[in-house]
């Protein structure tokens, strides 16, 4: 199994940037959060970026997904689609980092 090490250092070394949109959690480093008032960009394989992209993905895009929405548009097959039914927020119902 690849380490939690390991991961970090290889998503930090892609230099990875993604736009969380305006009105998003985004974390601090002390761990607390507060809503975004403009786009923000995180970068990946940091603890506050991979926190706040895991939220964003957990709480915005998941859930969108699983109701057939793809941003604004909607797109009902994509609600149906096996993949998108099996996602599953795993840091805020046990924590886990992966």
């Amino acid at each position: 199994m690849v380490s939690n090490f390991i991961k970090l250092k290889w998503r930090f070394d892609q230099n990875i940037t993604i736009n969380i949109p305006k009105g998003n959690l985004i974390y601090s480093e002390t761990g607390e959060s507060e809503p975004s008032t403009t786009n923000t960009p995180i970068r990946l394989g940091t603890p506050t970026g991979d926190l706040t992209f895991k939220a964003w993905m957990e709480n915005e895009v998941f859930p969108n997904l699983k109701k057939g929405m793809l941003g604004k548009k909607k797109a009902p097959s994509i609600a149906t689609n096996a993949f998108v039914r099996a996602l599953q927020a795993t840091y805020f119902t046990n924590g886990s980092d992966h």
